[in-house]
């Protein structure tokens, strides 16, 4: 199944129940790349945008998509996806240190959430939960973006208010993706 078809309904129903841009990417080497993107319908909108489109790529370890994929990768992958990335700051928390890395993969694994707290660019936060295939693969991420500017509360506030609809959001295109979890 074409994985976009099948998420774009799902993305857009995200994007306008949360007010807030969500986007999907799937993994590349030790890149995202953004498969889909969508903005709410609903005014007065939160819509996060860093002029990101389809075909965009962002490095994987400082993005919350990202890092829900790479928390899944079989270990030797991720160590040689890690061995060819930089690491540079590109936000004022972005983690540079690769033991700090593998942790913050770890709990991502632990919590099947992945948090971008400024770790990308100042002011934006973002979450993402991945997406799964008929085997069980991490084949892609969803993600609810968000500018410190449109919802200036603490980190946990806010994980309160998406979470749960972005965990929803990725079961949904996992099944139909084929998956169907030991739950």
């Amino acid at each position: 199944m074409d994985l976009t078809r099948v998420a774009a309904p799902l993305l857009q129903g995200l994007a306008d129940e949360t007010g807030f841009t969500v986007s999907m990417a799937v993994c590349e080497s030790r890149d995202v790349v953004y498969v889909d993107r969508r903005r709410s319908a609903r005014r007065n909108t939160l819509a996060m945008d860093l002029n990101l489109q389809v075909g965009s790529r962002l490095p994987a370890y400082c993005t919350a998509m990202g890092k829900a994929m790479l928390a899944y990768k079989d270990p030797q992958a991720l160590r040689q996806i890690l061995e060819r990335s930089d690491l540079a700051r590109r936000g004022p928390k972005t983690i540079t240190n690769r033991e700090e890395l593998l942790a913050a993969l770890a709990r991502v694994r632990q919590a099947g959430i992945a948090v971008n707290d400024e770790e990308l660019a100042p002011g934006l936060r973002s979450f993402a939960a991945p997406v799964r295939d008929r085997t069980g693969e991490v084949v892609a991420a969803v993600n609810v973006a968000i500018h410190l500017s449109a919802a200036p509360s603490s980190i946990e506030s806010l994980a309160a208010q998406i979470e749960p609809h972005l965990r929803r959001t990725a079961r949904e295109i996992s099944y139909r993706m084929g998956h169907r979890s030991e739950k």
